[in-house]
């Protein structure tokens, strides 16, 4: 718990951000390298590679925060839900590591030769990454919205005494002194 929330649907949020973002960063470093006369394939691809370093790291934390919210979020909803959502998650992990991989490999082995062609090879892994972190991202959301998954930390709530304060409507909030 992080001041009373759950740390799963905080975190959930950087590798979703990240996936989305790393095809405007490769983007971005085949532009660079393409002006530059200075700056090698190896060292951009190497940057595009810490980026999807941190995608795996926070794909990682993720879905361990994840497991450690499944036990609790199992009293609301059906086993059978939280399974598709972890085995998209374990997809999208592997998927992150092996992008990881390839994209350090490609630096070392192809980026300065075949610079382009490794660029497209990269950004077609993206484009999977993106598929499947909807994939995960869908399937938790249904996990939320549809199966009513986050019930179970407003019962916490209110068991901790952290219960929400109502918050007044926009009719109620109207202030018309007329």
């Amino acid at each position: 718990m992080f001041s009373g929330l759950p740390i799963h649907p905080i975190m959930v949020h950087m590798p979703m951000a990240l996936v989305i973002l790393l095809p405007v960063i490769t983007l971005i470093a085949f532009f660079i390298f393409k002006k530059s006369e200075n700056i090698t394939g190896k060292k951009m691809m190497v940057y595009v590679g810490i980026f999807h370093l941190f995608l795996t790291i926070s794909t990682f934390v993720s879905l361990e925060t994840g497991e450690a919210e499944e036990d609790r979020v199992e009293r609301v909803v059906a086993e059978r839900y939280i399974e598709i959502h972890e085995h998209k998650a374990e997809a999208f992990m592997s998927a992150t590591s092996v992008a990881l991989v390839a994209v350090f490999m490609a630096a070392f082995l192809f980026a300065d030769k075949f610079f382009t062609p490794t660029m497209i090879m990269v950004m077609l892994m993206q484009g999977v990454l993106i598929y499947l972190g909807y994939q995960v991202g869908h399937s938790g959301g249904e996990l939320v919205y549809v199966h009513n998954a986050a019930s179970v930390h407003s019962e916490m709530a209110k068991t901790q005494g952290l219960e929400q304060k109502r918050v007044p409507t926009h009719k109620e909030d109207d202030d018309d002194d007329d």
